[in-house]
């Protein structure tokens, strides 16, 4: 119930559709952001694990996590190299390029290193072009002529 607290204040501050900021009127709950939630993470977990062991269906989402995670912090760190803390930045940029490349080592157990790289590259993708599409929701509907 925690989790989805997140998408619940992102439906408050309008960047997911309003219907995520509403409370169950009976049990005070984001029942609409549980729901969501809990059928994309359905998804995630079976379409990860299909072909595969349950350590390497962990590891997957795992990795995926690891990588949508710090591609955040790529932006943060360009943006400390361009108001002029290069060595900071550097540094944080060579620690988070390393954290992104050893996610995308698979495990020694994989049956298939092609499927293991196609499914956490599907996975990251998902979710990048799922963010960028409720970004631009947002922004439509925050810049619409009322």
């Amino acid at each position: 119930g925690g989790c989805a607290r997140i998408p619940f204040v992102i439906g408050i501050d309008r960047y997911f559709p309003p219907a995520f900021a509403r409370l169950h009127p009976r049990w005070g709950t984001p029942h609409l952001a549980i729901l969501v939630q809990g059928f994309a993470c359905t998804v995630f977990v079976v379409a990860l694990q299909a072909g595969e062991s349950l350590r390497v269906g962990y590891q997957l989402l795992v990795d995926m996590t690891v990588i949508v995670y710090f591609i955040p912090f790529l932006y943060m760190f360009g943006a400390a190299w361009k108001y002029g803390r290069k060595w900071s930045a550097s540094m944080g940029m060579v620690v988070t390029i390393v954290s992104i490349a050893v996610s995308l080592i698979p495990p020694g157990d994989v049956r298939s290193v092609w499927l293991f790289e196609v499914k956490l590259l599907a996975g990251c993708t998902v979710l990048i072009v799922t963010a960028r599409m409720m970004f631009k929701f947002a922004l439509r509907r925050r810049y619409a002529p009322s």
